[in-house]
């Protein structure tokens, strides 16, 4: 429909600062698809939590976005999508279940071991962010700032 391209269209639009508001403002609307692409652009935006009623709504609509995601088990980017909010969210066993789940759909995906090297190095674990990188730019030599997140690693890992 009209309102999800219309956010779909925000998320393109790069100026995140603008976009936020109307994003926001579909927390609430009447479709829940609607709602569910707003809290799938927040994520993208690193909106994940949200104070008072918004923060309500915000929840609510992430629990559709997962709903959502899990409607169609076998497509393996619902899974990684579903990592990534859980990782986002603190959510550590949900995030790796999902993602665990988005490698057995997928082997050749690198997003998913992405996302676990990004929960590795949050937790100061950088040669396990070092390896999950790694077997993410086996998959996909040329995926966006793979060699400098391995480098940034690299370093903070130690001897």
């Amino acid at each position: 429909g009209v309102r999800p391209a219309a956010l779909e269209a925000l998320r393109a639009v790069g100026d995140r600062e603008r976009a936020r508001a109307p994003v926001l403002a579909r927390l609430v609307d009447s479709s829940r698809v609607v709602r569910a692409r707003a809290a799938e652009v927040l994520v993208a935006y690193g909106v994940v939590q949200l104070p008072g009623t918004a923060g309500d709504a915000l929840r609510k609509a992430q629990e559709e976005y997962i709903l959502s995601l899990d409607t169609f088990p076998d497509v393996a980017s619902n899974h990684a999508a579903k990592g990534w909010l859980e990782a986002e969210r603190g959510n550590t066993t949900a995030a790796i279940a999902a993602l665990d789940q988005a490698t057995m759909v997928e082997p050749n995906y690198a997003f998913p071991w992405v996302v676990k090297g990004v929960m590795s190095a949050r937790e100061g674990r950088f040669a396990d962010a070092v390896a999950m990188w790694k077997k993410a730019r086996s998959i996909e030599p040329s995926y966006p700032n793979i060699d400098q997140l391995i480098g940034e690693a690299e370093k903070r890992k130690g001897p």
